[in-house]
């Protein structure tokens, strides 16, 4: 990125150049030789600030004085002179109006791609980040469809909260589902998930306990989504269990009772296909007589809206054996 000439210079096989190699290609400009900016399909305005690479091999351009990003194919071999193919921010190759629509920017600075090539935006006039889906890209004039740093399309102020930002420059994102943005003007780093989980539990259908026993059951969770995740963990067991017992939940030893009971207890982080096991610990009194108690445990993700799981069971008291 060479921002004061207005352009893109391509070196091929550089791992193999000798130092002070000449460029082999040119995008911004029709020649070596020219320096100019505007608003046009194959040039760029004032310092375009950064760019990224999606799994296809196009080339993305934050093209931040004229408030929009801007995709080269790869099927041009980005030879001299080449015209963008889609505009994201704008409606044509002409203008160059900013905004905080949802499909427009105002000094889009930082770009980066995930795994699953959906774009990240660093919007920094607008104080926010967008995400743009990939099935989108292929088009122009795209709508960003989610926003960080802003509660929607029609804010954009500062703000240094947990999910504020402040001049967002810079986005980078990492193989296991996390979003990093550089929140300049609030000198800090912000991690968001990208890749988020799905919680899936596996209780047994019927737990039972004989009269004067104790006996512990295992609840698994699972994580069947795509990146890591912590869930917020429920429980609710009917309230005549008090009648023949009681029960209790354990992590890794840890008596978490009190908070599953309450919705509060967040699991660690689990890995995409990972799992974790916590303890239900069943102790029957002595006077336990047959009877049945319902009770249900619930999953729901931390980082991905409307993602939960639930699953009931029962617990069946016996009477002790003659």
């Amino acid at each position: 990125m060479d921002r004061q000439n207005n352009r893109v210079l391509r070196f091929d096989g550089a791992a193999s150049l000798a130092t002070g190699a000449n460029a082999s290609g040119v995008i911004g400009q029709s020649n070596f030789l020219s320096n100019s900016s505007g608003a046009s399909a194959n040039q760029f305005s004032a310092n375009p600030f950064s760019l990224a690479i999606d799994s296809s091999d196009n080339l993305w351009v934050a093209d931040s004085g004229s408030n929009r990003v801007l995709e080269f194919t790869a099927s041009n071999s980005y030879v001299s002179g080449s015209s963008a193919s889609v505009v994201l921010g704008q409606s044509n190759f002409t203008s160059t109006s900013g905004g905080f629509a949802a499909d427009k920017f105002a000094g889009p600075v930082g770009l980066a791609f995930d795994a699953l090539d959906n774009l990240y935006v660093a919007d920094s006039v607008n104080n926010r980040v967008v995400f743009f889906n990939a099935a989108s890209l292929t088009q122009s004039s795209s709508s960003a469809s989610l926003v960080l740093g802003q509660s929607s399309f029609s804010t954009n102020s500062a703000n240094t909260t947990q999910a504020g930002l402040n001049n967002p420059t810079g986005v980078s994102t990492s193989p296991d589902g996390y979003l990093f943005v550089a929140d300049q003007n609030n000198n800090r780093v912000l991690s968001f998930a990208t890749l988020t989980g799905t919680p899936v539990l596996q209780v047994p259908s019927v737990i039972k306990v004989k009269a004067g026993k104790t006996k512990t059951f295992k609840i698994t969770v699972y994580n069947q989504g795509a990146g890591p995740d912590a869930f917020t963990m429920t429980a609710f067991v009917a309230s005549n269990i008090s009648k023949n017992g009681q029960a209790k939940f354990l992590y890794q030893g840890t008596d978490i009772t009190a908070q599953i009971k309450s919705g509060a207890y967040v699991t660690p982080q689990i890995a995409a296909s990972g799992s974790l096991v916590i303890d239900m610990q069943v102790k029957a009194k002595l006077s336990a007589k047959g009877s049945k108690v319902k009770f249900n445990v619930g999953a729901v993700s931390s980082f991905a809206s409307g993602s939960s799981a639930q699953i009931n069971s029962q617990i069946q008291f016996q009477k002790a054996s003659n």
